[in-house]
Parts: C-alpha cells; sequence; structure tokens
C-alpha cells in the first residue's frame, strides 16, 4: 500500500467523522453561510434533488473541510487534481 493509498483511507475516515460532527457543520456554516442539512420534508427533498443544492453544499463541505482542518495539501492526490480542475473550470 502506497502512502496515498493509505492517506486515501485515513481522509475518507475523516470526512466520515467531518461530517457526523454538529460542531464542524457549525463551524463550516459560519464561515460560508451554507447549512449541510437534509431537508425535512418532501417537497424540499424534491427541490434539492433537482436542483443539486445538497451535492453542491456537500461539495463545498468536503472542500472546506479538507483545507480547513485536514490540510489539502495532505489530501489524496487524485481529490487535489479533481478540485484544482474544478477550480479552473474543467468539467471531466
Amino acid at each position: 500500500m502506497t502512502q496515498d493509498e493509505f492517506n486515501q483511507v485515513m481522509w475518507g475516515c475523516f470526512l466520515l467523522w467531518a461530517y457526523d460532527d454538529a460542531d464542524t457543520h457549525a463551524a463550516f456554516s459560519a464561515a460560508t453561510g451554507l447549512v449541510l442539512t437534509e431537508p425535512r420534508d418532501a417537497i424540499a427533498r424534491l427541490v434539492d434533488n433537482a436542483t443539486g443544492y445538497r451535492a453542491s453544499v456537500l461539495d463545498r463541505y468536503v472542500e472546506w473541510v479538507t483545507e480547513t482542518l485536514w490540510g489539502l495539501e495532505f489530501a489524496p492526490k487524485a481529490y487535489q487534481d479533481e478540485l484544482a480542475k474544478r477550480r479552473r473550470g474543467v468539467t471531466t
């Protein structure tokens, strides 16, 4: 197992922890103004699904916790590369 492969596992575990941590959610919301919560009613879920809102907020959450708490330079290379493409506006 390479160091990057090991790091992928550890980063994934970190993301699971961050996803379940209420304090991290609060810090994310304070820093970005975005809220990562499950919609309570069916219509809100349908709107989120149709617009991709939840997926885009989740992407931003992963980006924010990786940069703020993990360190982007320590993220798996594949994620660093994908984020760099996204920031340049390149779609795959």
